[in-house]
């Protein structure tokens, strides 16, 4: 979108707290693969961005689901927000498919 002008070139640098780059040093691949919709939830929290939105949000939470590897992303004010958007995005998913979350991953 950027080469044919529909946004702005920014440059975006991420930059990692200490507790999450020594909880990702702690990474071991699963040997499980999902067979079906949230058996395997993996997430990730990012921010502070350089850059905030409209609304002065800096952070934000990604939920992937292993088998459909379908994403929901959420904006956030600051880290702690992250139980908040953890059980909005529990409650929406497991009502839309009718079945629990059965493992959240640490990307």
């Amino acid at each position: 979108m950027v080469n044919i002008g529909l946004i702005p070139n920014i440059n975006i640098q991420f930059h990692a707290c200490e507790p999450c780059i020594f909880i990702k040093w702690q990474y071991y691949p699963f040997l499980i693969k999902s067979n079906e919709p949230l058996v395997i939830v993996h997430f990730d929290v990012y921010g502070p961005l350089n850059v905030k939105t409209h609304k002065c949000l800096e952070h934000f939470i990604t939920f992937i689901d292993d088998f459909s590897h379908y994403n929901y992303i959420y904006l956030m004010h600051k880290k702690f927000d992250v139980l908040k958007k953890s059980q909005v995005y529990k409650n929406e998913v497991e009502n839309q498919l009718g079945r629990i979350i059965k493992l959240l991953k640490l990307i």
